[in-house]
């Protein structure tokens, strides 16, 4: 008897949402869900905070996909704070500090 794969259906409907991201001219890999949030609203709202990959980066990224009947819709994705930037911020003192050998002394408010 074989047995049946089990899908996970965030994993499934994340990376739905970024081969639908991806048809805008955009080459994004989907390799993990960090976090995901559902909310049943007259079909299914999933918030998904995942990695995708792009030539080699990885950088994190924001989905948002309505589910109504198995019909969805790709409400919204753009980057989160990106993985690969510049400029990371060191939150124990505040400020953002150089990455890669820029230059960059910035004061954030409290």
């Amino acid at each position: 008897m074989k047995r049946a794969a089990i899908v996970d259906p965030i994993i499934e409907i994340t990376k739905w949402a970024v081969n639908e991201y991806n048809k805008g001219g955009h080459c994004l890999k989907f390799e993990k869900v960090l976090k995901s949030e559902v909310v049943a609203v007259n079909g299914m709202l999933y918030k998904i905070d995942l990695e995708a990959s792009n030539g080699g980066l990885l950088d994190k990224y924001y989905a948002q996909v309505y589910d109504y009947l198995g019909e969805r819709t790709l409400q919204e994705f753009k980057p989160l704070l990106q993985a690969n930037s510049l400029l990371e911020v060191d939150a124990s003192i505040g400020i953002l500090k150089p990455v890669l050998g820029v230059d960059a002394h910035v004061a954030i408010p409290n």
